[in-house]
């Protein structure tokens, strides 16, 4: 995770060069180095977030409390007060190890299940949406992403 500290925004006016490593990981080429590099702010910010989403606490050396241990969510009644925890615990995550990330809206959900009665709800995956924004870089960018086991 990268952490700002009083730097310059990088602008996108060169590609060429590397910002972050994109997500999920694959092999570069010659240019990139050994894993895939992005040459974007807005999607390394967004590689960024998404590793610190995937993350469980205790899994990062060195930073044993990086993460959301969001799977640890999974599998509970579907309440309100779960979705605020869930919510709650995103933002203070992201306000610690991604300070310049703002979020703008964010939402929890469990999706239905199909076939079932409606308003059945799968208690086994969470689809978290997160509009967020970058006020050193004016960027603002939307993110989807499932939870589940």
């Amino acid at each position: 995770m990268a952490i700002i500290l009083n730097q310059k925004n990088v602008t996108d006016e060169n590609t060429n060069k590397r910002i972050g490593i994109e997500f999920p990981f694959q092999r570069g080429d010659y240019i990139d180095g050994y894993f895939k590099s992005t040459s974007l702010t807005i999607d390394a910010v967004k590689a960024d977030l998404i590793n610190l989403l995937n993350t469980n606490v205790g899994e990062r050396v060195f930073q044993p409390e990086l993460g959301t241990n969001l799977r640890n969510f999974l599998f509970e009644q579907s309440t309100p007060s779960l979705n605020a925890g869930v919510r709650q615990r995103i933002e203070q995550q992201v306000k610690k190890y991604l300070p310049y990330i703002q979020i703008l809206e964010l939402s929890v959900n469990n999706p239905e299940v199909q076939f079932a009665q409606p308003g059945t709800t799968d208690n086994t995956t969470m689809l978290i949406k997160i509009k967020y924004s970058v006020p050193a870089a004016s960027l603002v960018a939307d993110l989807t992403i499932p939870v589940s086991s």
